[in-house]
């Protein structure tokens, strides 16, 4: 299943997308995500610091933020998702 096919299916507020996707760019998943669905939130997340420095990156994907994966457990996710 890709990330569209679970946004999709699940009818889903918030994805927790990895940047790393193998074969596929995580900001240009995200990208498409937001486009489609701008209510969409969307967090990005890898062991790497792939956008941890870069805003303009993740304004033109439509991310909510980038979150390096050592960080997870201290990081207040709320922040981030709707209702939050």
């Amino acid at each position: 299943m890709t990330a569209w096919d679970a946004v999709e299916r699940h009818a889903l507020e918030a994805v927790f997308l990895d940047v790393r996707l193998g074969a596929d760019d995580g900001f240009s998943v995200c990208g498409a995500l937001t486009r489609a669905r701008p209510d969409l939130a969307v967090l990005l997340t890898s062991t790497d610091e792939h956008g941890e420095d870069s805003e303009e990156l993740l304004a033109r994907c439509g991310a909510r933020a980038f979150v390096r994966k050592s960080n997870l457990p201290r990081t207040d996710l709320t922040k981030f998702w709707p209702g939050g």
